[in-house]
């Protein structure tokens, strides 16, 4: 670094230096570092600004390089021109040449052609000299050969005439001698035919006479047939009133043993599984000695012991019921038990947590399991359960984060219950709704004395169900209520009520549990519903988007126009269904195009039209002809039993033209006559999908030259074919 040694280390470890001398030393030692620093930095920047330099001199470099290659190719693209341009000259040079020649040649050409003119102008002139001798040479010979033909012609004309005239008088002589010979010859046969016929006369006169005698005696016989026709026809409608009479009696005393039977093995099944003996009925049913016992009544007389025996059976019925549930009582039976969370009153702010035991009349709480005086009974009979909105709980420290809620009253008495989960309330609710149903029902039966419907309780007492059928017999009023407990079970997936006489009243509770479920299948068909009951069952099924329902059946009803609208704006939250039965209700063509134009805006695929027995009329169809004709999913049309005439049969015809789904239509029993028959008969022979078209019923398609070819089609057979004279 330059700096002379002004101190000794020793001196500085012994604590003697000179102090101006490490002052000095220090100073240089500060400068020299500085001096060091000062180099270092610029060394520093000259290596950069160096790099730099490089880094420039290379880009330089590469520029160069780069510039002296597109000079090269500039170079060698000049050099190409210029050769191109010396070529082109060339062929310039060439075709300037030859076009050159060309000129020439075309002067040539010019020249001999003015020549040839000349030449070909003078031979015209010469040849139309010698053509006009040739003319006038021409019409001389033909003027005297003209002359000579026609003496020629004229004479050949008179000998024919002369020949003719000849042949004419041959011909006339030979005809008149063959109708004198025909003459003769007629004249002999006629004599012999009039003859014939005098006597042909004769005979016939004899036979007339004959069947004037026979005519009289067939008169007379069916004089008599006709008055013994009548005679029989009296008796036969006497027999026929009588009949009937025998026949409703016959049925009502089917029907009352029938009936008493089913009660009979129903309570026999209710003894045998519930082990209850009856002091007053220790013996079998024995139907002959019925039977033998009511044989010589009459007929009120035994409707009313079968009625009494009827009414007898219906109270042992529900002694046996009674004696099963106090059996059950007697024995404290235990239905369901467990630890719930109650409180009191809806304004008590903390759950309390007892020991709930579900009997078969009560439900009574503890204050633990093992505690045996309970501190609450709360009677099944009469009770109510609501089901009240989710509670979340605000304590932290609370081992239940939310309540499911329900609450259970009964006259005076009110309790809320708190479950921890929807599987746990599950598991309460269904047993104790079951009960209350139960007990509700057996205590309406005692009032109306009527026979317990075993279906009914067996639903009581049923845990889970996936199919549920209270069909072919009338709902009792009883029981009105009953099906609510089935909006417990979740996984009910079929539902039937057929022929069960379910009006509007009866099915209000019932759409109120629709929603809860997940049915694929809903079948109420063959009752008493209005719009009214129908539009609250579907408002109720598309409450929310509905993915499992496939099938409703609404058919044989009172379903008019005004239950389409409510169908129609359930459609879009029933995505999945496919098969609607409408059949025998009220739908006039309002609703059918209310129904149609919205199963053509939604996803649904439906393959079957159930429409028949309703009161569709032209208008309808041809809303149907319409929705047929852009359909693509339809295989099966059923419209029979409505007020379609020729121009709806037409339209249906029009609609299905190019349609190539359907397969069958069905049109009985309409109003359809000749015109709409051979409209479909059109549609056939152009429509290759369609199998079958029913038209029988129709009383309007009449015989006659119109429909003839109707029969001429090859390709289809009748399998049923009906010929009925009308007046």
């Amino acid at each position: 670094m330059g700096i002379p040694k002004l101190l000794e280390a020793q001196d500085l470890i012994d604590g003697t230096p000179d102090e101006r001398s490490v002052v000095l030393y220090l100073s240089l030692f500060f400068h020299a570092f500085v001096s060091n620093e000062d180099v270092k930095k610029r060394n520093q920047e000259r290596e950069k600004e160096l790099k730099e330099r490089e880094k420039k001199m290379t880009d330089l470099q590469s520029l160069l390089t780069e510039n002296t290659e597109k000079v090269g190719e500039a170079q060698k693209l000049r050099d190409d021109a210029l050769a191109t341009n010396k070529n082109l000259q060339s062929q310039l040079a060439d075709k300037d040449k030859a076009v050159k020649d060309l000129e020439d040649r075309n002067h040539d050409l010019t020249m001999q052609l003015d020549e040839l003119k000349k030449g070909l102008a003078g031979d015209r002139s010469r040849n139309e000299t010698k053509a006009t001798l040739l003319d006038d040479k021409l019409k001389i010979l033909s003027q005297v050969l003209a002359d000579s033909e026609e003496a020629k012609k004229d004479a050949e004309e008179k000998a024919r005439q002369i020949q003719q005239q000849i042949d004419f008088q041959k011909n006339a002589n030979k005809e008149v001698s063959a109708k004198q010979s025909q003459i003769l010859s007629d004249l002999e046969s006629s004599k012999a035919k009039i003859e014939d016929e005098v006597k042909r006369r004769n005979r016939l006169k004899a036979e007339v006479e004959e069947l004037k005698k026979k005519v009289g005696k067939e008169v007379e016989r069916r004089r008599e047939k006709s008055r013994a026709i009548a005679e029989l026809q009296k008796e036969l409608q006497a027999l026929k009133k009588r009949a009937i009479i025998e026949g409703k009696a016959r049925r009502g005393l089917e029907l009352l043993k029938k009936n008493l039977e089913e009660h009979l093995e129903e309570m026999y099944q209710w003894r045998d599984i519930h082990q209850a003996e009856l002091e007053e009925e220790k013996t079998e049913f024995n139907l002959e000695q019925v039977l033998k016992e009511i044989g010589s009544k009459e007929f009120e007389d035994q409707m009313d012991i079968l009625n009494n025996k009827l009414q007898g059976y219906n109270s042992n019925l529900q002694r046996i019921i009674k004696l099963k549930d106090s059996y059950l009582e007697l024995k404290d039976t235990v239905l369901k038990d467990g630890w719930l969370y109650m409180k009191a009153s809806k304004k008590q702010k903390e759950w309390v947590k007892r020991w709930f035991v579900l009997s078969t009349s009560t439900l009574n709480y503890y204050k633990d399991e093992k505690t045996p005086q309970h501190l609450c009974s709360c009677p099944l009979v009469d009770c109510q359960l609501v089901a009240l909105k989710a509670e979340k709980v605000e304590d932290p420290n609370f081992p239940v984060k939310k309540f499911f809620i329900t609450k259970v009253s009964v006259n005076d008495f009110t309790i809320y219950l708190g479950f921890a989960s929807l599987k746990e309330k599950s598991s309460w609710i269904i047993p104790l709704k079951n009960r209350v149903q139960h007990l509700t029902y057996l205590r309406a039966l005692e009032k109306t004395k009527a026979r317990p419907d075993t279906r009914i309780l067996s639903l009581f007492n049923t845990r889970e169900i996936k199919a549920c059928n209270l069909h072919d017999n009338p709902l009792p009023t009883e029981a009105v209520e009953a099906p609510g407990v089935l909006s417990l079970h979740e996984g009910l997936e079929s539902l039937s009520l057929v022929s069960s006489e379910l009006t509007d009243e009866q099915v209000k509770p019932l759409a109120e549990s629709l929603s809860k479920w997940k049915l694929k299948s809903l079948n109420l068909g063959h009752n008493k519903l209005t719009s009214e009951g129908a539009s609250s069952v579907i408002r109720s099924l598309a409450t929310a988007a509905n993915e499992f329902l496939t099938e409703i059946h609404l058919n044989d009803n009172r379903i008019d126009d005004a239950a389409m609208t409510a169908l129609a704006e359930s459609l879009p939250n029933l995505p999945n269904l496919k098969s609607l039965h409408l059949n025998n209700n009220k739908l006039g063509d309002k609703g059918v195009k209310i129904l149609l134009d919205a199963l053509a805006a939604a996803p649904n695929v439906i393959p079957v039209l159930h429409l028949s027995q309703n009161r569709i009329g032209d208008a309808g169809a041809a809303d149907i002809g319409a929705f047929l004709k852009s359909n693509k999913t339809a295989v099966s049309v059923h419209l029979a039993n409505n007020d379609i005439g020729d121009a709806g049969a037409e339209a249906i015809a029009s609609g299905l033209a190019d349609n190539g789904t359907v397969e069958e239509l069905d049109l009985t029993s309409n109003s359809i006559g000749n015109q709409g028959a051979l409209a479909l008969h059109g549609l056939l022979k152009g429509n290759k999908t369609i199998q079958t078209v029913n038209l029988s019923g129709n009383k309007r398609i009449k015989g006659g030259e119109t429909v003839a070819p109707i029969a001429n089609q090859n390709g289809f057979f009748f399998p049923s074919l009906i010929f009925t004279r009308y007046a």
